[in-house]
């Protein structure tokens, strides 16, 4: 593993308060140290370790960081906190027969949408088909594919 990689610690500029904008011209300079160092992959592989750690540590601590701020422990290293309710609703329990009915055609519309995007993918070349309610013939082509590169990341 590359020593840049063991021996950057960009905690302590962070921990000095570092602003939205600082972080990220950080983090833009860190990438570019790393790929002129040549090791983008294992700085990949290690940060999204990292981003895993950060996650479930972030998720361990929210009850207890919530009570904090409540109580107006609401700063830390430059960063403001503040709690606000997040609100949903279930409607599960209103018995309402018209929502029963819009949510059935939802769920049926979203098989028939489903079973039309499957159609079209297996279309290798246009084809021509005939609207039976107007009777006019028209020209289907197949999707088109938008492939993206990505990195799948298994530990």
């Amino acid at each position: 593993m590359s020593d840049l990689l063991t021996t950057y610690n960009p905690l302590t500029t962070l921990l000095e308060g570092s602003s939205k904008e600082k972080i990220k011209e950080i983090a833009h300079r860190q990438a570019a140290a790393i790929m002129d160092a040549g090791t983008p992959e294992q700085a990949f592989a290690l940060l999204s370790k990292v981003e895993l750690l950060v996650k479930e540590t972030k998720d361990r601590l929210k009850s207890e960081a919530y009570d904090e701020v409540a109580k107006g422990n609401d700063s830390a290293f430059g960063v403001k906190m503040s709690t606000m309710a997040s609100t949903r609703y279930d409607y599960s329990t209103c018995n309402d027969a018209e929502l029963a009915k819009h949510e059935e055609n939802i769920a049926k519309h979203s098989q028939l949408l489903k079973e039309r995007q499957t159609f079209l993918k297996g279309l290798k070349k246009p084809v021509s088909v005939l609207n039976e309610e107007t009777g006019e013939v028209y020209k289907i082509f197949p999707p088109a594919k938008l492939v993206t590169d990505t990195i799948k990341v298994k530990f």
